[in-house]
């Protein structure tokens, strides 16, 4: 799931770089607002994530029918 906080992060920092270069005040405010909600979204979905990997015990990771590893759930 990293990689969609990354993404969002990636497109907050393209917004904040083309309100930079705006020369309308009020579409520069309007840029930096949905980038920093861009950023506020990334943030609630890592400690969402981290908190979920804190609450998997540790057997939850494997196949009970097999005993293989799934890997991160």
């Amino acid at each position: 799931m990293k990689d969609k906080e990354k993404e969002l992060e990636d497109i907050a920092w393209r917004l904040i770089a083309e309100a930079k270069a705006e020369g309308s005040p009020n579409r520069r405010r309007r840029l930096m607002q949905e980038a920093f909600e861009l950023v506020r979204c990334a943030s609630a979905l890592r400690e969402m994530n981290a908190e979920r990997d804190a609450n998997v015990a540790p057997h939850a990771l494997v196949d009970s029918a097999d005993q293989k590893p799934l890997g991160k759930v």
